[in-house]
């Protein structure tokens, strides 16, 4: 059966949710005349374009088009459907749900899940209370962790016994099949018995930023591997789209950044020592779901991996992934290869801020970490220096951030900006041979079977809402079919798609009108001080040109 509401129902929500105060509960909104005015969440920008209207209880966005009442704000943000958007309003307003409201399968095996869920972790929490739990409370003892933030996060262990917390949750009725599907008990290779999954661990529960237990992780007591062991994606939990301890920085006021570590115990004791803004990636590379996650709560994001040469890499890794969001990236390295959790448990929570405010804008950190590769005296160093850096790029599709960052090669490598630019479109992926075609390259079987997969998304939508319930986005091995399938994911943002079509091209053209603009005026700059004034006055009439353009494409709808 399918889900519904009654109408009048529905209005009384809406009315009852003032969209400037449930959209200041995401977005830093800023007065403006009857309005106000905040940085879209739905697409990269640097001035405010995203009006919220109080009077006519709407939101538009003049850079991207998107724009709806307060239910529709809600889908979008938190990529759920119209009912449960409806659900998560009531709830706010104190609206009890009406009775006779029908449910669907999918909704109540959810349901079910995070019951279960809850289930396993007092059973994983009173498994570290008994004498089975004994080493695990040892472990946690030596690694400083408090009685008060076993509690706060509520931590447990799981015990070595195959299937001790299967009969558990046999006895209070839950069946194998639930168990199965939430990842909690696993199957063996023959199908024929299961056993948990978390066995001789201590479990940190993963909560959504509704308080609901999603997934766990579990560390092993030693050093044997593998050290850290996830739920498995389900219906509920996909690593590439949480971070634990999001839920507490949730709760926290005046966060004006998150910082972001790499386990589960760097973010635990970070926390335990007052530091409320840090929350841990899971065991996985930064993906664009949880980019977009943290931007909803900060604008300044501090990368701090371990300070070895594997977290220096995870940080770099990262990078463009945030800065393709829009987010004021910085990146933390810690002295002598320490770990945040060694970092503040052996100086403290006043040093490690004070190291915090230290942090390298990503610019500075990717500028200093390629620097130390080369011999940037002399000059095959700044060759291979600018060579290299200008390959960073091609993760970053913001045309500022490449400026930006063009800017920083050319002050650390003396390459001028018209050669860089000049390498930078020789140096695509795929380059271009000189009879101007493409030059033939093998695909993997994996990558063809993406690329099908899309094709197949593009053309039939009704096969898209089926394959995005059986597939995410991390299941791709090719980063640009990631982003493609993450585009594809989104939610339409438009009433009429002619118009939408057109604002998007007129965009598109804009920029790279805009970008050659820029370029021709750097020129023209370097042509002023050098007196060449006939070259000059052909630059600038190229550039009145490009003003030209720029002022018709502003008058196309």
């Amino acid at each position: 059966m399918n889900e519904f509401f009654d109408r009048e129902w529905v209005e009384e929500v809406r009315s009852r949710n003032d969209i400037v105060d449930v959209i200041g509960e995401y977005l830093k909104l800023k007065p403006s005349g009857r309005n106000f005015m905040a940085l879209c969440p739905f697409h990269n920008e640097k001035t405010p374009s995203f009006s919220v209207s109080p009077d006519k209880q709407i939101y538009h966005c003049f850079g991207c088009g998107a724009g709806g009442n307060v239910i529709g704000f809600v889908m979008a943000m938190e990529r759920v459907d119209f009912i449960e958007a409806v659900k998560l309003l009531a709830k706010r307003a104190g609206i009890p749900i009406p009775e006779n409201y029908m449910r669907n399968a999918v909704a109540d095996s959810k349901e079910a899940m995070y019951k279960l869920n809850t289930e396993a972790a007092r059973y994983f929490h009173h498994c570290l209370r008994s004498e089975e739990g004994k080493a695990a409370r040892e472990y946690l003892m030596h690694r400083g962790v408090e009685a008060k933030t076993i509690v706060r996060f509520g931590l447990g262990f799981a015990p070595a016994r195959w299937d001790g917390l299967k009969q558990h949750l046999l006895s209070l009725g839950y069946d194998q099949k639930l168990m199965l599907d939430s990842g909690l008990i696993a199957a063996s290779k023959a199908g024929d018995q299961s056993y948990d999954r978390f066995r001789n661990r201590v479990m940190f529960p993963i909560f959504d930023t509704r308080k609901r237990i999603i997934g766990f992780g579990g560390r092993v007591l030693d050093n044997s591997l593998p050290k850290y062991l996830n739920s498995p994606d389900t219906a509920l939990f996909h690593k590439g789209q949480n971070l634990y301890a999001l839920n507490v920085v949730a709760e926290a006021k005046n966060i004006d950044s998150i910082m972001v570590v790499e386990g589960y115990m760097d973010a635990v004791m970070l926390h335990q020592y007052g530091v409320d803004n840090a929350v841990a990636s899971l065991g996985t590379a930064l993906t664009a779901e949880q980019a977009k996650l943290m931007k909803r709560y900060a604008q300044k994001i501090i990368i701090c991996y371990d300070g070895d040469t594997a977290g220096k890499k995870a940080a770099s890794r990262g990078l463009d992934i945030l800065l393709n969001q829009g987010l004021d990236v910085y990146v933390l390295t810690l002295p002598d290869g320490m770990d945040p959790d060694e970092f503040i448990r052996k100086y403290g929570r006043d040093a490690f801020w004070q190291i915090a405010r230290s942090a390298k804008p990503w610019l500075d950190y990717s500028m200093d970490v390629l620097a130390s590769k080369y011999d940037i005296s002399a000059t095959s160093g700044k060759t291979s220096f600018a060579k290299e850096a200008v390959k960073l790029l091609e993760g970053i599709s913001d045309p500022m951030q490449k400026d930006l960052y063009l800017k920083g090669i050319e002050r650390y490598s003396g390459v001028s900006l018209e050669v860089l630019y000049g390498y930078m479109n020789k140096n695509r992926t795929v380059r271009i041979a000189k009879t101007g075609q493409e030059i033939p390259h093998k695909i993997s079987a994996v990558q063809k079977a993406e690329r099908e997969l899309l094709n197949i998304m593009a053309n039939q939508p009704e096969t898209a809402a089926i394959i995005m319930q059986r597939i995410t986005v991390d299941d791709f091995e090719s980063e640009l079919h990631k982003k493609i399938f993450d585009i594809m994911s989104d939610e339409p943002r438009y009433d009429n798609i002619n118009k939408f079509a057109a604002q998007c091209i007129n965009t598109i053209k804009r920029n790279k009108i805009a970008m050659k603009r820029q370029f021709l005026c750097k020129r023209a700059d370097d042509l002023a001080s050098s007196g060449d004034q006939e070259a000059l006055n052909i630059l600038l009439e190229q550039i009145n040109a490009l003003d030209r353009e720029l002022r018709d494409l502003k008058e196309l709808p």
